[in-house]
Order: structure tokens, then sequence, then C-alpha cells
């Protein structure tokens, strides 16, 4: 009984490893697990479920386990649901016999399937930021994957799941001024890292490709590295507005023709916050256009309104919010094109510019030093710093074209475009006038010494007589200034030897001068200014008056002559005298009118002709902002005489009235005035005639000028000459 026994649970025992063997080997198909298997599922997510028909089974002697197949289920999720290509799974009999969770392990291999339906499975199973992330900002496209699942004892996914897959056709929404279409990608998701592959994808029409990116989660925070490449593109003005938009800045690009490799990684928190950003790209640029608004003209006399950067190599290397930009190209501001090397770095929240611009055929002028390149090869180096506070210095500045040398060395400009410092200018050029120029500006501390052999002054003189610079307070720091230059060119014909003197600036004003020189024929010329409190005394003499007086447009043929100037200035309100001795006139056109409109034909004749001589021009006038006040101006010579008074509005209006006499007249009127006039006219006077009394009004381009005869001399036009006369006597 016992035998039998034993051999009947031998024979089954038999039949049960024969069965085992053969479903090790070959598979069966079964539905007896549909329902455990809906269960389980059904189990881990209520709204998570899957149809299909039937289970292929193949049991796995060695792990006691089975390996189950489904071929063409159903997974059903929040009333969605995908087609699936297969589902393998593991299923412990152990577990089947205890009644635990039997599913070990899960591989799902997907149809092409739409990516948002992927998506929003993955997010039951790992709702991470970046499942939501693409989830709201993918909007279309296709995909293919393998996902392969853990599962513990008790159901719940395990963190070593792998995903992979290929995503075609993908269209993102990453901001709305930005499509991204034709997506294109490899992936692989596992153990926390993101890797993406042979990306591919189009931005507002334009193709981009990536051969790697990657995204490793280390704690919720996730290092991102990778490369974005494109071979040439073209980017509109409108595609480049989109860009700039997210730094509302408009750099005046019109358009751009380059390609690029970059290289890149950062790390991006919970918050999308980015940090440690590391970039290193090659930049090809064929053509880019600036729009210029005629900034440069100073310098660049015919740039242009669109400024053209052609096949230029660009580096760009950030690190750690530390970046450099060296770059080197040909340039197109004027008619030709130049050449550009450059490079831009910034540290401790400033930055560096240096840059090397070489000029060819192309004019260059510093208009302020009267300075125009030749057709000859120019090179032009700069080196610039912008500090945290926005002030700039410049640390050297540099102009070379054969002989002639332009230095600057350590210009230092406050927030305000203010002059701070200056530590060196060295001047050694022939100007545009074929003048010879040397001089040097030194600084040691708040004390300036400018020193040289030769310098024109004209250029500077004629902006200073227009008062293109009294307004501009260009200087931040008071300073004290020490002049001593050989020769001085006023114009092309007159200069000054030894200029020697100082002046000290207080609030971009000057407070003390004491300057002197001589002219070629030893004739002198004195400058002084000097304050007290609240008053500033200017006086200037000089022996010759022609090389001031003739720069002025109105006057023609002044000769001769000497200059005496004395002005005091009370709270921005001046008292000035002017006087001019024994120089004469060829053409002066108010003048010309006057006497014309007298009939006094033949003293305009002599005036347009060999000239007209005065003894002496004084006029007494005060000023206050653009208002210039004569009180009297009173010009006396051998054939006539003038006594004038009015105001002056600049750029607006002038407004004169006076009293003209032709010497006849005069002399015959004092002269008739007992004893006195018969000792200082004489008795021989001729034929008078009479006077006029005018008025000149109107804007300074379109005057009016009227005359009226005049039979009796004012007594203060008679007693103004008597003055003048007993001087001369």
């Amino acid at each position: 009984m016992k035998r039998n026994i034993l051999y009947f649970v031998s024979f089954i025992f038999l039949i049960f490893i024969s069965i085992l063997t053969y479903i090790s080997y070959f598979e069966i198909k079964t539905k007896s697990f549909n329902n455990q298997i809906k269960n389980s599922i059904n189990k881990f997510d209520k709204n998570l479920g899957i149809e299909f028909d039937e289970v292929q089974l193949l049991f796995n002697i060695r792990r006691f386990n089975f390996e189950a197949k489904i071929v063409d289920p159903i997974i059903t999720f929040n009333s969605n649901s995908i087609d699936i290509k297969s589902i393998k799974t593991l299923v412990s009999v152990k577990s089947i016999i205890k009644r635990d969770f039997a599913v070990k392990k899960l591989h799902i291999q997907t149809k092409s399937t739409n990516i948002k339906k992927i998506i929003n499975l993955i997010k039951i199973t790992n709702n991470t930021p970046q499942i939501y992330l693409l989830q709201n900002k993918i909007e279309d496209g296709n995909l293919v994957a393998n996902i392969k699942i853990n599962f513990d004892e008790i159901g719940k996914i395990k963190s070593d799941f792998e995903i992979y897959g290929h995503v075609v056709d993908g269209k993102i929404n990453l901001l709305s001024q930005f499509n991204i279409n034709n997506v294109d990608f490899l992936f692989t998701i596992k153990n926390k890292k993101y890797d993406f592959k042979d990306i591919k994808f189009s931005l507002n029409e334009l193709d981009f490709f990536s051969k790697k990116l990657s995204l490793i989660d280390e704690n919720g925070i996730y290092n991102i590295k990778g490369n974005l490449n494109n071979k040439i593109l073209e980017l509109s003005k409108e595609n480049i507005s989109n860009i700039l938009e997210l730094f509302s800045k408009n750099y005046g690009i019109e358009k751009i023709s380059f390609s690029s490799k970059n290289n890149f990684s950062f790390k991006l928190n919970k918050r999308f916050k980015v940090s440690q950003l590391s970039l290193d790209s090659q930049i090809q640029i064929e053509n880019l256009s600036l729009k210029n608004k005629k900034k440069g003209k100073y310098f660049f006399p015919e740039i242009k309104d669109i400024v053209f950067f052609k096949n230029h190599d660009v580096k760009i290397n950030l690190e750690d919010n530390i970046f450099l930009v060296e770059g080197f190209g040909n340039v197109l501001m004027q008619n030709k094109l130049d050449k550009i090397e450059y490079s831009i770095n910034n540290r401790d929240q400033s930055y560096q510019l240096d840059a090397i611009l070489e000029l060819n055929e192309n004019p260059f002028s510093i208009e302020f030093l009267n300075y125009r390149k030749k057709k000859s090869n120019t090179i032009l180096k700069t080196k610039v710093n912008l500090n945290k506070n926005n002030e700039i210095d410049f640390k050297i500045l540099n102009l070379k074209e054969n002989n002639n040398k332009i230095l600057l060395e350590n210009i230092s400009l406050g927030n305000n475009f203010k002059i701070k410092k200056i530590d060196k200018i060295d001047l050694d050029y022939i100007d545009n006038d074929n003048k010879e120029n040397s001089v040097q500006l030194k600084r040691k501390k708040n004390l300036y010494y400018l020193t040289g052999d030769v310098f024109n002054f004209d250029k500077i003189i004629t902006k200073l007589l227009k008062d293109e610079t009294s307004k501009k307070n260009l200087f931040q720091d008071n300073f004290d200034l020490n002049i001593q230059i050989k020769k001085i060119y006023l114009d092309n014909s007159d200069s000054l030897q030894n200029l020697k003197g100082n002046l000290s600036v207080v609030d971009n004003k000057v407070k003390y001068a004491d300057i002197n020189a001589k002219f070629s024929n030893n004739q002198k010329l004195f400058f002084t200014i000097k304050s007290k409190k609240d008053k500033k005394i200017t006086t200037f003499i000089s022996e010759n008056a022609k090389p001031i007086v003739k720069r002025y447009d109105f006057i023609k043929g002044f000769e001769g002559g000497s200059l005496d100037f004395y002005s005091e200035n009370k709270n921005g309100k001046s008292a000035s005298t002017l006087k001019i001795f024994d120089f004469k006139l060829q053409e002066l056109p108010a003048l010309t009118k006057l006497l014309t409109l007298a009939s006094l034909q033949g003293i305009a004749d002599t005036l347009t002709g060999e000239g007209i001589r005065f003894n002496e021009l004084e006029m007494n006038f005060t000023g206050e902002n653009k208002l210039m006040t004569i009180d009297e101006l009173y010009a006396i010579g051998p054939a006539i005489s003038v006594l004038m008074n009015g105001y002056i509005e600049k750029d607006k209006l002038v407004s004169l009235r006076g009293t003209l006499v032709p010497a006849t007249t005069l002399n015959k009127t004092i002269g008739s005035i007992p004893f006195l006039g018969k000792i200082l006219v004489g008795s021989k006077i001729g034929e008078g005639v009479f006077g006029v009394s005018f008025k000149i009004k109107g804007p300074p381009n379109n005057l009016e000028t009227k005359v009226n005869p005049i039979k009796t001399l004012t007594p203060r036009f008679i007693t103004r000459t008597l003055e003048k006369i007993k001087k001369t006597n």
C-alpha cells in the first residue's frame, strides 16, 4: 500500500515537473490570469485599466515565476486609451499562492502614439516637475516607447524604472513668440537621468540640431548638460525682435545670418531658477546689420545709417557669471571695408572692451583737434573698462597713422559722463591745415601740466567764440592747469610765442587765470581772470586785435588795431567794456547798408574798397543768460562816427538804434562851439552834410534797417565826441 502511494505521488510529481518543463520551453495561452492582472492594475490605480484577450505564459524554473506577455492590449486611463504593441510582466508563483501582489516587473512597448497621451500615463506613475513641464509645454507629436517598471511587494513602483523612446513631429509651445516644430529625438529615462540624443527641431522655421542633451536629478536639483548647433541661418528683423523682447532691449539689429556650435550646462531647481550656467560657443557670422542712427559721425564722417559686420569668427565663453567674447572680421561703416578685432569680458560686475580697428581708405577725424587721416593705413586701439557704477575708464586710446600719433591713457568718466581724471594725453601729428602739433598733458593729483613745442589752436578758438562748450559741464572735480607751449597757431597766418600761465577750474568754471604770450612781432597778449567771493573779473589785452576780430564772419578786411577787454560777472550777470584802437574795416554789411540808405554812397564805396579807418571803438554792454544789452557803442573815425544802443537776444531778435554822422558834419558841429570848437577842429571845416538816425531790428538772418535824416545832433553824441577828441589831442 505504501509502495503504491509512493508510486502515485512520484507519478504526479513527474507529471508536474513535465508540465513545468514544457511551459518553461513552450508558451501557453490562457485567460486564467486575466482577472487577476486587471485587478492588480486597478488596485495600483483605480483610473488605470487594461483590455486584452489572453495571456501568453512562459515558466522560469530557476526563478520560479511566470513570464507573462500580452499582445495588442489597450490601456485605459482617465477616459483615454493607448494602443500598445505588447506588455510583458513577471508574475511570482509564490505571490500567487500567498495572494500577494504578484506582478514584479512590467515591460510596455507602445505603438506610435500621441505624446500627450503617453505623458498623461507617465504622470499617473511618476508625477515629477519634469513631467508637469512636459505636459504644459508639449502641444503635439508622436512617440514610440519602451517602458520598464519594477514593483515592490505591495505593488508600489520602484524608482529604477526605465523609459526608451523616439519622438517625431513634435510641437512645443515654449513661449508665445516662439514656435518649436518638427521636433525629432531619441530619449532614455533611467535612474533619475534623462538622456536625449540626435535632437532636431525648427524654431520659428529655423532649423537647429543637437547631438546630446542630458538631465540628471540630484535630490531635486537638475543638472542639465548638452549642445546646440545650427547651420547657416538668416534671422529677420521680426525674429530678432521676438528674441530681444526677452531682454527688454533693442540693440538695433536689422538682420543676421550665422552658424554656430554651442556647448552648455546649468543647474535648475524646482522653481526653475537657473544657476552655474556654463556656455562655450563658436559662431560664424556671415552678415550682421545694425541700425546706426548716425552715431559716431564725429569720428567717422561718412558713417552710414546701417553698419554691416561681415565674416566674423566669434568665440563666447561663460563660466560662473564671468564671460569672454572674442571675435574678428570685417566691418562696413563707411564706403569701404575695415578690419576689426575685439574682446569683451566681465569680472566683479565690471566690463572690459579691447578693440583694434584697422582703417584703410576710409576717413577718420577728430574735429576738435583738427585732425583728419589721409588715405594711408591707420590703426586705432582702445581698451575701455565699465564698472558696476557705470563709470567708464578709457585705459588706452591709441591712434597711429604713419608718423602721426594720438595717445590717451586713463581717462575716467563718472556715471554722469563727466571727466574725473586724465592721466596722460600725447599728441604728435600733422593736422588738416598741414600744421605740426606736438604737446603733452600729464597729471599729478589735481594739477595738470600742458607742455609742448607747437599746437594749432585755431579750431578750439573758433568753438570757444561760438560758445559751443561753455554750457557743458565736462569735469567732475576741480583742477589746476599749468601751460607752457613754445608756439601756438591762432590761424593760418598768426601765431603766439612762449604761451605761459596758470588757470584754476572750480565747478566747471575758470575761477583764476594768468596767461601771457607774444606775437611774432613782439606784440603782447595778456589774459587774466580773478575771482573774489561772488565776483569774477576778466581782462583780455592784445596788442594785435586782428587774429581775434577777423574770426567773426560778419567782419571782413579788418586790419591793425589793439584790443582791450574788461568784464565783471556777479551772480550770472556781466558788465563789460570792449575797446579797439586804430583799426580799419573793409566790409561790414550792416554798416554798408546804413551808408547806402543814408545816401552816403561815397563813404559806402570807400568801405567796400580800401576800407574805413576808425580811431577808436568802445562798447559798454551787459549780459545775462542769452540776452546782451548794449548800453552804448561809440565808434569815431576820420570818415564817420557812430553812437548806438539796444539789445541782442541770441538766435532770436536784434534790436538796435543809433546815430551815424559823417566826419565833415561832425567837424562843422563841433567847430561851431565858441572858442573850444576852433581849438579842437580848426577853421577849415569843408562842406558839411547832415547825419542820420537809424533802427536795426528783426531776426538775425532777416534784419530790417530804417534811417531818418537829422539836422541836430544829440547832446550825448556831442559829449562823447568831445571826450574822444580830447583824448586824441
